[in-house]
C-alpha cells in the first residue's frame, strides 16, 4: 500500500469507529455486531503502530489515538458534527425510515433548520444627530 492508500484506510476505519460509537453510547443504537467493531478496533490498533506518521496527519488521529484492542469508544468525549450527522442519517437509512429524521436529531440535542424558523426582528438602532 502507498501513504494515500494507509491513510484513506486509517480515515476510513476512525470515521466507522466515531459514527458507530455515537449511536452506540449516545443514541443506545447498534447495527453492526460487535465482532465487526472490535475487528475495526484491533486493526486501526495495528495500522497505528504501523504507520504512526501517517496516521498522525489523519483527520481524526487525536480523538481515535485512544482506541485499542479492548474494542470500546466509551473514552469519546465529544464527537464532530459531522460524525454525529453521518451516524444520525445511518441510522435513519437502518430503520428504513420508519423513525423521523427530526426525532433521531431531537434525540441528541439537535434539530434540522429547514429555512422557514421565525427570524429574530433586528434591533433598531438610534442614528445620532450631528
Amino acid at each position: 500500500m502507498n501513504d494515500a492508500e494507509i491513510i484513506e484506510l486509517i480515515t476510513r476505519r476512525h470515521r466507522q469507529l466515531l459514527v458507530h460509537s455515537f449511536l452506540y453510547y449516545k443514541m443506545n443504537e447498534s447495527i453492526i455486531p460487535d465482532a465487526t467493531f472490535d475487528a475495526w478496533c484491533k486493526e486501526l490498533v495495528v495500522l497505528h503502530e504501523k504507520y504512526r506518521s501517517i496516521a498522525e496527519k489523519a483527520t481524526y488521529y487525536e480523538i481515535c489515538k485512544d482506541f485499542d484492542s479492548s474494542g470500546s469508544g466509551y473514552f469519546i468525549r465529544g464527537y464532530p458534527e459531522g460524525i454525529m450527522i453521518t451516524a444520525i442519517r445511518l441510522l435513519y437509512h437502518h430503520n428504513n425510515k420508519r423513525t423521523p429524521i427530526e426525532e433521531l436529531f431531537s434525540r441528541v440535542g439537535l434539530r434540522i433548520l429547514t429555512g422557514n424558523e421565525e427570524k429574530k426582528p433586528k434591533k433598531k438602532t438610534r442614528r445620532k444627530n450631528k
